[in-house]
């Protein structure tokens, strides 16, 4: 396993042209190669920003830049999950309209106390509100069974969540069927067992 060496920032300078002076003192002479390093930042806009101070740091010296490999989380997660099939937002759509239209809505009566009309305008609607509820939670590395947890352990709502997650299971056995995984779940297991690649020096 490799050896993690942390390095401290000035926190009294700015974290942009301290991460720009700590990356361009690793390397010195007519090139600065920082090819094999890999940096990770919190988003496209950050790793643009970066590449731009780490221009303008050497524009008035008659030096080369390689830059580093600058990627996201995100980006390193697609590329873990290059190759799996994942399901677009219509296959998720149509599996969750799948799953409820084939459940019983009295076996779920903590969520729906009311027996709803089992027709498209309510499982489409439904299947939305369920969808923006795992998106919300997929913000914090969640999904409605680890929510379902969460709410027993603190006896919020817990009747609620569990009957969420019974429907996820369903939902995620329905994506199985036509051998689709689903997105958020396949990100949250990629995370788990991540890998970051292999390069001289890693930066976050």
């Amino acid at each position: 396993m490799p050896t993690i060496t942390p390095h401290s920032l000035d926190w009294n300078q700015p974290l942009l042209p301290a991460v720009t002076e700590r990356l361009l003192s690793l390397t010195e002479g007519s090139l600065l190669d920082l090819s094999h390093l890999l940096v990770i930042v919190p988003t496209r806009q950050a790793g643009r920003r970066l590449r731009e101070a780490l221009a303008v740091a050497i524009s008035d010296q008659e030096r080369a830049l390689l830059p580093p490999d600058i990627l996201t989380p995100d980006t390193l997660l697609s590329h873990a999950l290059k190759q799996a099939p994942i399901a677009n937002e219509a296959s998720v759509t149509a599996a969750w309209v799948e799953v409820l239209s084939s459940i019983d809505p009295h076996h779920f009566e903590t969520l729906f106390p009311v027996a709803p009309e089992p027709d498209v305008n309510w499982q489409f609607g439904m299947a939305q509100r369920i969808m923006q509820v795992r998106n919300e939670l997929g913000e914090e590395g969640l999904g409605l069974y680890q929510a379902a947890q969460l709410a027993s352990e603190s006896g919020q709502e817990s009747e609620r969540w569990q009957e969420l997650a019974r429907l996820e299971a369903l939902y995620i056995d329905q994506l199985s069927l036509h051998g689709l995984l689903d997105p958020k779940q396949a990100r949250r297991e990629a995370a788990e067992r991540f890998t970051a690649p292999r390069v001289s020096s890693a930066y976050f």
